[in-house]
């Protein structure tokens, strides 16, 4: 049986994610190196985040490197790449780009919205643009060496935004929706992570 791991990043609760998954929470470095796959929350700021895993970094790292399967959800998702407007930190750096505020629509872009989608995935198996998404950021990916998957459109009486919402790179899969919090469609995002190998 595969060992999925919620790492705990100790910024906030974790309920929701461990009643999706089914999984064991841990922040300690040797189960997250015996892992078979990892989830990476969406709760917390990025400053806080990248310095409560400061001694986790090389085992997330190795275990992206090594081609096992790996989630990030929301902040998760951020985390993988080389800033952030929302503080200092530097960002695992896995993809080029940073991650900015949104300021041309309402921030935070909170609750549900559906994907516009650019290709087939596995992490978007039996997902249609029928499907809606639960969101809250404030802050969003933009890639400079990766395609997105999807793409969400934020509309306020402030503007409309075109937003990173979906990313898979080989064993990497991100979302900037939270599935744990998605109900139905939420629930074939974490059934395709679950058969992923």
């Amino acid at each position: 049986m595969q060992k999925i791991l919620i790492i705990d990043t100790g910024t906030g609760n974790l309920k929701n994610v461990v009643r999706a998954f089914g999984a064991e929470v841990s922040s300690c470095e040797k189960e997250i190196r015996s892992a078979d796959k990892i989830i990476f929350p969406g709760v917390g700021s990025f400053d806080t985040v990248m310095q409560n895993i400061g001694h986790l970094k090389a085992a997330i790292l190795e275990h992206i490197h090594r081609q096992k399967p790996f989630l990030g959800i929301c902040i998760g998702m951020q985390i993988l790449f080389e800033g952030s407007e929302e503080g200092h930190e530097k960002g695992l750096g896995v993809f080029k780009g940073n991650v900015l505020k949104i300021r041309k629509a309402k921030a935070p872009h909170m609750g549900w919205n559906s994907l516009t989608i650019t290709r087939c995935s596995r992490i978007l198996k039996n997902i249609s643009e029928k499907d809606f998404f639960y969101f809250v950021h404030s802050f969003y990916a933009v890639p400079e060496n990766i395609k997105s998957l999807a793409f969400t459109q934020h509309l306020s009486e402030k503007g409309c935004l075109r937003m990173c919402s979906v990313i898979e790179e080989n064993n990497i899969f991100l979302t900037q929706f939270h599935p744990e919090k998605s109900y139905l469609s939420g629930e074939k995002i974490i059934e395709n992570f679950r058969r992923t190998v």
